[in-house]
């Protein structure tokens, strides 16, 4: 197998160079459509997995169904803790558009104007956390 810069690799190194690009490379085809996308925009502040991990935001596996401001061991804003609603795919497409209009006072500064982008990101929670989070 040659490498980048025209060597031949081959042995230990060609199976470690494989090893990496499988940890680091495209989208499991596996995964729901979507996850690349939540990865770039929402991925620094929110996680999709049935292992709490503190991030900035609330974990979101299993966020469609579960009450607003409610995910045990985080701490929301006054005024979403304070919220009486429960997600949906509408709500959440509502929140995504401007948070600070479905719930005045939060906090998340997050906006998506391309209601494309704001399918695919509530199409792959509603995939990836299928299951009610913990």
């Amino acid at each position: 197998m040659a490498g980048a810069c025209g060597r031949e690799i081959g042995g230990p190194a060609a199976l470690a160079a494989l090893c990496l690009l499988t940890l680091i490379g495209g989208a499991r085809a596996d995964a729901p459509p979507g996850g690349e996308i939540f990865a770039n925009q929402c991925g620094t502040c929110h996680i999709v997995s049935p292992t709490p991990e503190e991030r900035q935001g609330p974990n979101l596996y299993g966020v469609i169904g579960r009450q607003a401001g409610k995910l045990k061991g985080f701490k929301y804003s006054p005024a979403l803790a304070k919220a009486k609603f429960t997600w949906s795919k509408d709500r959440l497409d509502a929140w995504l558009t401007d948070s600070s209009r479905v719930v005045p006072g939060s906090v998340m500064p997050y906006r998506q104007a391309d209601p494309a982008i704001r399918a695919q990101i509530i199409d792959y929670l509603a995939a990836a956390g299928a299951a009610k989070a913990p």
